[in-house]
């Protein structure tokens, strides 16, 4: 129980938002405003492919590759000459097999290495340092 502690810690909290954030892209005004006072240069890439099996089975993979780094300048409260930069890259995939028995239906189990933040107060995306197994049931009306 410990590991699980250590593994899945910041993503538990006192907030709570709805599950449609789950697929929010992590680039978002919000995640970046953590960075105030920062030059920051940031690349994002997100998309989604299905290749379909047949006409009820198909494979699918969501993607958000994000890249940021962050550099504090002198004049902000550090020592003069020095420079601080933190560079992140936050690789975010979900992918899986995808059952859909008519169109407006479909029932997937996945693998995903994203999981939402609740413990800070705007919905975002941690990366879990293990991936873990999803299922998702989702019907359009």
């Amino acid at each position: 129980a410990a590991n699980e502690i250590e593994m899945y810690a910041n993503t538990t909290g006192k907030y709570l938002y709805p599950l449609r954030k789950f697929d929010t892209p992590f680039s978002q005004w919000a995640v970046f405003t953590e960075y105030s006072g920062y030059n920051l240069w940031a690349l994002s890439c997100t998309g989604q492919l299905e290749y379909s099996l047949d006409k009820k089975f198909s494979l699918m993979l969501d993607y958000d590759l994000n890249a940021i780094t962050a550099k504090l300048d002198k004049g902000f409260g550090i020592n003069p000459g020095e420079e601080r930069r933190s560079s992140f890259i936050y690789p975010f995939f979900k992918s899986g097999f995808r059952y859909s028995p008519i169109r407006e239906f479909y029932f997937s189990v996945y693998v995903t290495n994203k999981a939402m933040n609740l413990d800070i107060g705007y919905p975002t995306l941690y990366l879990a340092k293990k991936p873990f197994v999803g299922v998702e049931l989702n019907c359009r009306l």
